[in-house]
């Protein structure tokens, strides 16, 4: 079975972007979920790295004036908000609600990853960790319970 990530991705210091945040929601926005420190370029190494099973990488942007200049588009598809969203939906600002919708990308993989612009792979997964023999998806990494909750500490 193909696997996608889905990688989220805003840029707050894009031009207007605060703007346009502040005219739809009513405020601004909290800054430590728009600021970028760089670490896309990281997270993306890292999958690239250690993620060596999956079929594509999808950048998910708010529009295309959030994709980093230094981004290797070739390397990656890069998908706008507006192409998954229905149209009563957007602007759409809040990053729950486009993963929420996510599933309507143009050619997702069946199965696929959430993954944020903040989440780093430090060592080779494998899809075991994500998806049981059925590719049914793992909680937390775990096997399914089995009627008892177990702790994870």
């Amino acid at each position: 079975m193909a696997i996608d990530i889905v990688l989220t991705y805003v840029d707050g210091s894009t031009a207007g972007f605060a703007e346009e945040y502040r005219a739809t929601v009513g405020h601004a926005p909290a800054p430590c979920q728009v600021r970028t420190l760089g670490e896309l370029r990281y997270v993306l190494r890292s999958i690239y790295e250690h993620v060596t099973w999956v079929r594509d990488v999808i950048l998910l942007v708010n529009d295309r004036r959030h994709i980093p200049g230094w981004l290797n588009q070739d390397a990656l598809r890069v998908v706008t908000v507006n192409e998954c969203l229905p149209p009563e939906s957007r602007p759409c600002f809040n990053p729950f609600s486009v993963q929420a919708w996510s599933h309507r990308i143009p050619g997702l993989a069946p199965g696929y990853l959430l993954w944020s612009d903040d989440q780093l792979a430090l060592r080779p997964l494998h899809l075991a960790e994500f998806f049981d023999d059925e590719f049914a998806p793992r909680v937390l990494g775990f096997p399914r319970f089995s009627g008892q909750l177990r702790t994870a500490v």
